[in-house]
């Protein structure tokens, strides 16, 4: 592996894990054997507006696209093939004014993505379009001395909760007028 992977996920239909890399600003994708449970590298992804400072990706709820948080203010969007579960770059959509976001989850309608936003301590939200793009539309603070450190929501998608990156604060609530 290159050094220092930032986080990983996996797809929806439990067939491939995404591992992304701080350092090589890449993802890597790997199917996993049905049988024995070993990992194949099948793609390594670069470019794509990828940057340092990220965390695992997020797959959305009809596994059709995958969205790396970026550390410089971007998210890129990949198509997810449904046969091979490697990926196409869509698109790269801006998440704040300033930047700095890092952590994103989707909400369950698939309609709505989130970005947590350390350097604004801000929360982004975007419309997801059908081609999987995202088109930001507005942001909420959290009112702390840090950034939102990881994103939750409710299965419902009424709430949506992050605490702040200083263990010592708070866990933020926000309601999600759907």
């Amino acid at each position: 592996l290159p050094a220092a992977p930032g986080g990983m996920t996996s797809d929806r239909t439990g067939r491939t894990v995404y591992v992304s890399f701080d350092t090589s600003r890449t993802i890597q994708v790997y199917r996993i054997d049905d049988a024995f449970g070993d990992l194949r590298l099948i793609q390594e992804v670069t470019g794509s507006g990828l940057s340092g400072s990220r965390e695992a990706a997020t797959v959305d709820i009809s596994n059709r696209f995958l969205y790396q948080v970026n550390g410089n203010a971007t998210i890129s969007v990949f198509a997810i093939d449904p046969f091979s579960g490697t990926l196409t770059n869509t698109a790269v959509s801006a998440t704040t004014v300033g930047g700095a976001a890092r952590f994103g989850a989707i909400h369950p309608s698939n309609n709505f993505f989130y970005s947590g936003n350390i350097a604004q301590t801000s929360v982004s939200y975007h419309a997801v379009a059908a081609d999987g793009s995202l088109t930001l539309q507005g942001i909420g603070s959290t009112g702390g001395t840090n950034g939102p450190s990881q994103i939750a929501m409710d299965s419902a998608g009424q709430n949506l909760y992050t605490p702040n990156f200083n263990a010592a604060e708070n866990i933020y609530w926000f309601t999600i007028n759907q």
